[in-house]
């Protein structure tokens, strides 16, 4: 059984004609809270998958302490689909055996598309539509697949 803990990026800067790149945008003062105040409530994890851009890591790093690897960086969380994201997911836990608590930090849309299909998958229907706002996380249990897992709990950031 998986437990998969799936975080959005706390809150961000903008883009700006100071701060053109996407990519290197650093967290607001609500965002290092966000994450801060999500580091106290999460549990011992196995693993900590993070996306390559700024907030993402931003928003980790105080997570970093709960996991025994620290970061691992994939940028499939930063520039992939929710397809892509399962694709990585079922990678990394294929040799698994037992129970596994991971977590993974990423951006929007791609985290609300994957915590839909994974709760509701895609088979003859839409996947379950939610969305993810800034320092939110959704807990989820079972295995990685479209519509293998449970939704344990979402918690607003």
């Amino acid at each position: 059984m998986i437990e998969l803990w799936v975080i959005r990026h706390g809150d961000a800067e903008p883009v700006t004609p100071a701060q053109p790149s996407d990519a290197e945008r650093p967290l607001t003062e609500k965002g290092h809270a966000q994450a801060a105040a999500l580091a106290g409530r999460l549990p011992p994890l196995d693993r900590l998958l993070v996306s390559p851009l700024r907030r993402a890591v931003e928003t980790a790093t105080p997570l970093a302490a709960h996991a025994p690897d620290g970061l691992e960086v994939r940028d499939a969380l930063a520039y992939g689909s929710a397809r892509d994201v399962i694709a990585l997911l079922e990678a990394e836990t294929r040799e698994v055996r037992g129970p596994l608590r991971l977590a993974i930090v990423g951006h929007e849309p791609t985290l609300s598309e994957l915590v839909g299909r994974m709760i509701a998958g895609t088979v003859g229907a839409p996947p379950a539509r939610i969305k993810m706002r800034k320092g939110a996380a959704a807990v989820l249990q079972g295995s990685v697949l479209d519509g293998g897992m449970t939704l344990i709990a979402l918690q607003r950031g």
